[in-house]
């Protein structure tokens, strides 16, 4: 088992704490590189602009609640390394995936750009929209839950 999504409510569902559990995942497991808010016009019966009055995910947080041996990066793709982060891919993660795949390059994404590594107790936040009411694409985000084997659990608000 690898992806379990509960969703707990407390009093109606703006209100929503998700907790994923990634589990005892096969080596490379992956969460694809993805957007937490909906395109402003992937619905025309319903506002996702904010700017102009709707409706989409503001931010996230996202609390690493279990520490990982090698793996299990937060990345953000279209964000530079951190000055202090570690640029090289580790033997492991090199030779998992041929090279070309998606797989590959999201391992490499891991290590070559901006990334978080879980630490049991810390938190990301990030938010979907800038200032100004727009979408922000910087918010991409993705993940490689299990380079070398792990139990991952997170949780979401």
């Amino acid at each position: 088992m690898c992806f379990v999504f509960v969703c707990l409510s407390v009093c109606d569902c703006i209100f929503c704490l998700q907790l994923i559990f990634f589990g005892f995942c096969v080596v490379g497991k992956m969460y694809k590189s993805h957007l937490d808010w909906f395109p402003p016009t992937s619905d025309p019966n319903f506002n996702w602009l904010p700017k102009n009055g709707g409706a989409n995910r503001f931010a996230t947080v996202f609390l690493y609640i279990s520490d990982v041996e090698e793996g299990g990066q937060t990345v953000f793709p279209l964000l530079p390394p951190s000055p202090t982060q570690n640029v090289t891919v580790p033997w492991e993660g090199e030779n998992l995936f041929a090279k070309g795949t998606w797989q590959n390059q999201m391992i490499h994404e891991c290590y070559e750009r901006f990334s978080v590594r879980p630490k049991k107790g810390d938190a990301v936040l990030f938010y979907s929209q800038r200032g100004d009411g727009e979408m922000d694409d910087r918010s991409l985000h993705g993940g490689a839950h299990s380079v070398i084997a792990a139990m991952v659990w997170s949780g979401l608000r």
